[in-house]
This record gives structure tokens, sequence and C-alpha cells, in this order.
């Protein structure tokens, strides 16, 4: 980090739980962490010495201009400017490649068109695009459902241990495993008038409804097969049906501790 520090720092990130304070010496500045949506750190822009806003928002987009500190030997990048913005983290990028280049290589022309026809729906996509994918838990800010859920899907895509016939059903399974929390979280991270009763994996089913009927008249056993993936609990029963569905629940708990370990 000594050499970093000599450095300037320049990137998009998004703001996290940005909090007012006042140093010990009675200065005011700003401490929030910033997220590229794959990395986490904390940052610090102290007033009169950076350009930019007084005030940040939590998910907020900001470009970020600055130097690397080190503070109890933990890295902090000292803002000098902070710019809102809309260009987009570079992690919400590396997500819309991954999942365009998943999409093209399904070799499952009804799958390809069951996930045409779910984001059909403009209020289940703006709200798998924008909302977090917990309250305060892992990627807990707007888009973090959208990253949590591609990343989980990339780690099936890319797993040696699922065939070539395994795999499109587990790719699609883990993207559209938290699909519910369309119902029950809004983009502020609150619970939503259902989600206040209704857990989101009781959820999963209705908001697919539709397009697995459609599954269903195209081909049932795959239609069945997805539903197996994005049901299957081992609480319930111990071994799936389908190995795809455990390696589903391994990525999504893979992403999510993937996470934790970089915000803390």
């Amino acid at each position: 980090m000594s050499d970093l520090s000599r450095l300037p720092h320049t990137q998009t990130y998004q703001v996290l739980h940005p909090a007012r304070k006042t140093s010990r010496l009675g200065k005011d500045y700003l401490a929030f962490r910033i997220s590229d949506g794959e990395h986490c750190f904390r940052a610090q822009a102290w007033v009169g010495e950076y350009v930019g806003p007084e005030q940040l928002l939590h998910g907020q987009q900001v470009h970020i201009r600055g130097q690397w500190v080190s503070f109890h030997h933990r890295p902090i990048l000292r803002c000098r400017s902070i710019a809102p913005t809309q260009a987009a983290p570079l992690a919400l990028e590396k997500a819309r490649t991954r999942i365009r280049a998943m999409l093209l290589r399904l070799s499952h022309p009804w799958l390809q068109q069951f996930v045409a026809n779910v984001f059909a729906d403009a209020e289940v996509l703006q709200s798998f695009l924008s909302i977090p994918a917990s309250r305060h838990h892992h990627h807990a800010y707007p888009g973090g459902l959208f990253i949590h859920s591609v990343d989980a899907a990339w780690k099936v895509f890319r797993n040696p241990a699922l065939t070539e016939s395994e795999k499109p059903v587990a790719v699609v399974a883990a993207l559209l495993h938290d699909i519910g929390k369309v119902s029950t979280h809004t983009r502020s991270g609150e619970y939503t008038a259902t989600g206040y009763y209704v857990d989101h994996e009781a959820l999963t089913l209705t908001v697919l409804d539709e397009a697995l009927g459609r599954l269903d008249e195209q081909d049932p056993r795959t239609a069945l097969l997805l539903r197996h993936h994005l049901t299957w609990s081992p609480r319930k029963q111990p071994i799936p049906r389908a190995i795809g569905a455990a390696w589903v629940r391994t990525a999504d708990q893979a992403s999510a501790a993937g996470e934790m370990r970089r915000l803390f």
C-alpha cells in the first residue's frame, strides 16, 4: 500500500452506507464504503480537501479520484474529487458481459426462450436489475441481485463437474434462484408488503409461473427439471434428483460468502 499511496487512483464505484463524522480534532468528513461489485473498500472525504457533493446516498454511483492511504494496516481511499455518474461499476459491466456469453452458449433453444419470456415482463426485469440481493447481508446495494445472480450462474457455467447436458438447466436455475426477491424487496433494500409476510423462496415459482407454463408446453421434462433445481433443499431431500441442483445451491453460497469476505 505504501507504493500505491504515491499513485493517483480514479475509478467508478458504488457508495455504501455513507455517514458524516467529526474527527477528534474537530474536522468533519464523510466516511463510507465503495464497491465495484467485486471488491469493497473504506473511503473518506475530508471537508475542505475534496471537490464534490456534501452528502452521498447509499447505492449512489460516483466517479472518484483520490489516493490510497493506510490506517491500522488497512487501505482507505482518501478522496480528492467525487462526481456522481451514470457509468456502471466494473462488476456490473462484467455481469452484463457474462450473462450475454452464457445465454448465447446455452445449447437449449427452449431455455433461451424461457429466459426471454421471464424478462419480457418489464417490471420483473427492472426489479431484477436494480434491487439489492439482501437487506444487510451480501450484495446489499442497488443492482446487487443482478450481480449476485449472474455470479452464481457463472460459477455453475464454469463448473467442470457438470456435463454439457446438465449445465443449461443448472445455469438458468442459478440465474433465477432469487427471482422471488423482485416481489419481496424494494430498490432501497426494504421489504415490500409481500416480503414482510412471505419469504422470497416461496415466490420463486409464482414469479416464473407464466414462463414455466409455456415451457411445460414446449419441453415438459426440462420444465420439471428446472422446477426441481429451483426448489430443491437438502433439509427436505438430502440428495437431489439432479446433481445440478446441489451445484446451484453451492454456487449461491459461494457468491454470498465471497461478497462477505470482501466486506470484512
